[in-house]
């Protein structure tokens, strides 16, 4: 949610403190390779669906390069990152590529303790449809397009021989899979407890701006029956400083 305002006495609604679900995301078919989904608000588990039929629509397209411009999002959670991250492997595993541009400093590191590192993230748009050529130089679109060089068949049959036998694949140690499944585990706590942290902060700047407006009330000798409070101005500038410093990291509580 955008906690634009806490109104402290009724009256007629601002359309600059709804607090509805601020989501939107655009698709745009740039060429015939490259398709890009521009992202606006909010990201959360509440919007992650709307970001997959996005996403659907790219894996119906012929094209193989996919960009994610979150520049106009506000905000990313987990479930969010974890919709990035799962169109990325299924754009890999269809022959094509996903990139993102313009994330926030949490949103990149979400996608990078989520995907491991391998979603690649850009400054901005520009940046990233710079960027759409592969590691060793060659575009998406010329590796969607390329034939093979013609040519005498090869066969790749194997020589008569005596036949191989069959070797049983190694089986990795348990204590593998352990240690995986730990760092898995560390990463996505890391990533909740960022996540907890931004939440809270944003509650504590909550927090004091209803104080700051309950104190410009009553400095205009406004009493109000729906938010009770038997305080004074100077109580409320008080309270609304000591949340103001909690949001900051200050870890002394509220009086």
């Amino acid at each position: 949610m955008n906690y634009v305002g806490v109104r402290a006495h009724p009256g007629p609604p601002d359309p600059s403190e709804e607090t509805g679900v601020d989501f939107s995301a655009t698709v745009e078919h740039r060429g015939g390779n490259i398709v890009v989904v521009s992202v606006r608000g909010e990201l959360d588990f509440l919007s992650s669906p709307a970001l997959k039929d996005a996403f659907a629509a790219f894996g119906e397209s012929p094209a193989r390069y996919l960009v994610v411009d979150l520049t106009g999002t506000t905000f990313c959670d987990v479930s969010g990152a974890h919709t990035i991250v799962a169109a990325h492997g299924a754009a890999v595993r269809g022959g094509g590529l996903l990139a993102v541009s313009g994330a926030l400093p949490l949103t990149r590191r979400l996608l990078d303790l989520i995907g491991g590192g391998r979603v690649p993230v850009y400054p901005s748009l520009t940046a990233a449809l710079r960027a759409r050529r592969t590691r060793s130089g060659t575009s998406c679109e010329v590796l969607a397009t390329r034939t093979r060089h013609p040519g005498p068949a090869v066969s790749r049959a194997r020589p008569p021989g005596p036949p191989r036998a069959d070797v049983p694949p190694r089986a990795r140690p348990p204590l593998d899979d352990t240690i995986k499944q730990s760092k898995l585990l560390q990463n996505q706590t890391s990533a909740n407890l960022s996540l907890l942290q931004n939440r809270t902060r944003k509650t504590f700047e909550m927090l004091a701006r209803l104080h700051d407006n309950l104190a410009a009330a009553h400095r205009q000798g406004f009493t109000c029956a729906r938010y009770p409070c038997d305080g004074t101005v100077r109580y409320h500038q008080d309270k609304a400083l000591a949340y103001r410093r909690r949001s900051l990291g200050d870890g002394r509580p509220a009086a």
